[in-house]
């Protein structure tokens, strides 16, 4: 059987190996919203790390070293999540309670490390020792702290996500959802710092909202690489999940336990992933069959093909932000949407759109008159007849 202080730092490992498969999947992306998630998984897989190293801990001081890293990395979870939450809401990345929201990390940030390098704690009364490891026992300071940092943040997320300004990609819905059961996930791990014997199970979630994060972002790439390690690695984490569970409900050999577990986990996730992606596929057939695009697509699409097409306009000296805006086009995003995706202001749109006229269509045909937007999505639908 497993050890009680085994299957804490064996549901770190869960959640650690899930948050790598999200961050291989969304580097790739350059749009903001991806870019978040990138740094929310980084954070994650660090705080997974560290939190090892908090079950690890034989005293309470080295319990407190690893703590401290833990809550170092930590306290950029809510604004992190916020921000997402802002961009899935369809507002702008600037803006004053982002900036406030920052702002108030920062200081956090500077409370924490005063407070551990005191000597004496204005925060952490003392630890309790539980079957688990070493967990902290708070000055009621610092759970008005918590509650500050962490819910109010919670809450605003919550209300942004309810009523967005604007909607414009669908996926992004699904987005909304796994985002608020993240933050519930997180939440449920300050229960004991707040007191309540229960150990800081977050990371369960955390393992299964970002193996469904990874699913999403590499649905479209059956045939890339990349695709395969991060599927491998979700069902690797969500395997020790499964495998955990068994642990606790069966009394076999642990030899059988285990094969069995590790079976029924990889057979029953592998399954669960191929529904999922088939009923992606059909979504994604029904929804290129209505698209007004040159190529049809999303933001989840790999850029292969694009990536060809833009290649072959190296000719008009497009800068790195022209030639991302082309690449919307092919994919046939809205004005509006390439505006939320690149989170840039209506006029900075119109005069990058100038100067990819003024680049290609103007110079090419400087008489012709007409929509030029419809110009230009003529132009390059030549240019990917010729591709």
């Amino acid at each position: 059987m497993i050890g009680e202080l085994q299957i804490p730092i064996l549901l770190c490992l869960a959640a650690l190996v899930s948050n790598l498969s999200v961050f291989i999947s969304s580097v790739r992306f350059k749009y903001p919203i991806f870019i978040s998630l990138k740094w929310i998984s980084i954070a994650l897989l660090f705080g997974n790390l560290f939190l090892i190293g908090v079950f690890k801990s034989q005293t309470e001081k080295e319990a407190y070293l690893a703590f401290h890293l833990f809550r170092c990395v930590i306290f950029f979870i809510p604004y992190l999540f916020l921000k997402m939450s802002h961009t899935l809401s369809g507002r702008s990345q600037s803006t004053l309670l982002m900036k406030i929201s920052l702002a108030i990390t920062f200081i956090y940030l500077l409370l924490i490390n005063i407070d551990y390098f005191l000597g004496q704690s204005f925060l952490i009364l003392g630890w309790n020792q539980y079957d688990w490891g070493f967990w902290p026992i708070l000055h009621l300071r610092a759970k008005i702290l918590i509650g500050f940092g962490f819910f109010l943040p919670f809450f605003i997320s919550l209300y942004l996500l309810v009523s967005p300004k604007e909607e414009v990609e669908n996926d992004f819905t699904v987005f909304s959802y796994l985002l608020l059961v993240w933050w519930i996930g997180f939440a449920f791990n300050f229960l004991a710092l707040y007191g309540v014997p229960i150990f800081p199970f977050g990371m369960v979630i955390d393992t299964i909202i970002s193996a469904f994060f990874s699913l999403l972002l590499t649905k479209n790439w059956s045939q890339h690489k990349i695709h395969y390690i991060t599927e491998f690695l979700s069902l690797f984490g969500t395997t020790i999940l499964g495998f955990i569970l068994l642990q606790w409900t069966l009394n076999s050999n642990p030899s059988v336990q285990y094969l069995i577990s590790f079976i029924i986990g990889m057979a029953f996730l592998y399954f669960l992933f191929q529904l999922i992606q088939k009923f992606n596929a059909k979504a994604n057939a029904f929804h290129n069959q209505n698209h007004d695009g040159l190529i049809g697509g999303n933001a989840f699409q790999e850029k292969t093909n694009v990536s060809q097409i833009t290649a072959k306009m190296n000719s008009y000296q497009l800068t790195k932000k022209e030639i991302e805006i082309v690449e919307m086009m092919i994919r046939g995003f809205s004005k509006k949407q390439i505006r939320f995706y690149l989170d840039i202001s209506d006029g900075t749109f119109r005069n990058h759109l100038s100067n990819l006229y003024s680049k290609t269509i103007d110079r090419e045909s400087p008489n012709t008159t007409g929509d030029k937007f419809q110009r230009f999505l003529y132009f390059l639908s030549k240019t990917i007849s010729k591709s």
